[in-house]
């Protein structure tokens, strides 16, 4: 056999392509019960996520005392691949998660973002759930122009900007970069 590669019979590669399948689904259960048990820990720690974002080097200075107390409501991070052959996407998803506040209505507050999918083949695209905020706590700029210095932008509005996907910094595998090494931040 010159070519390198190894012959088998129909029935061996089917038990190999098998047990492939198997052995995704298994690192994928591992991968989810690492989760679980991160989430689990994190959950009895008071602050925890608001604390790991203040410390984190990209986000903390989008971050400012009101912000700072609205993700004290903070109760998790999520952050994952988007990867769909079928329909051609590629990207992250961003999920907060949150109990109840004073701020805002949402329990998640999500950011995707797909990777060439806009009008030109390549430009990223990024979509967000609205953010329900309760009369008289939208912590947003436009709406409370008073509360940033100019040039500065807030966590929540990086995350309901759409202008320029790809460049925000909630957009750009910082906030991913939270969920990977979020131990050694805390």
């Amino acid at each position: 056999n010159t070519g390198g590669s190894i012959k088998m019979a129909p029935e061996m590669r089917q038990s190999v392509a098998l047990l492939a399948q198997v052995q995704m689904r298994l690192e994928a259960l591992e991968k989810k019960s690492a989760r679980l048990h991160q989430r689990s820990i994190t959950k009895t720690i008071p602050g925890f996520w608001v604390t790991a974002l203040l410390n984190h080097p990209h986000l903390s200075a989008h971050i400012d005392e009101t912000d700072e107390d609205a993700l004290s409501y903070m109760t998790d991070l999520e952050v994952g691949n988007i990867e769909s052959f079928k329909n051609n996407k590629l990207g992250y998803r961003i999920r907060f998660h949150f109990r109840r506040n004073p701020y805002f209505q949402n329990n998640i507050i999500m950011k995707e973002l797909h990777l060439g999918m806009g009008g030109n083949k390549g430009s990223p695209m990024s979509f967000s759930n609205p953010i329900l905020w309760h009369r008289g706590h939208n912590l947003t700029p436009t709406v409370n122009p008073g509360r940033r210095h100019v040039g500065s932008t807030d966590l929540f509005q990086l995350v309901s900007d759409h202008s320029n996907p790809g460049q925000d910094e909630c957009s750009t595998g910082h906030t991913k970069s939270v969920s990977l090494s979020i131990l050694l931040i805390y």
